[in-house]
């Protein structure tokens, strides 16, 4: 798996993103990082934390460092 950084913009009602904050936004990509691949997140398996999808084609994971 790679990891590259994205800006997030939350809609309003959604908690505010800080630098305590435990949760991790998955955005699967295409191979180019060109788009998003939405259908991957219902292919994705998480073991220890809760994961929620907020939004279609978005993953979030609540977990301690």
């Amino acid at each position: 798996m790679e990891a590259v950084n994205f800006f997030i913009v939350q809609p309003q009602g959604m908690s505010a993103i800080t630098a305590q904050d435990s949760r991790l936004f998955i955005v699967p990509m295409n191979t180019a990082g060109t788009e998003p691949r939405a259908v991957l997140v219902d292919q994705l398996s998480i073991e220890r934390g809760p994961a929620k999808t907020p939004w279609p084609g978005v993953l979030v994971v609540t977990a301690e460092a």
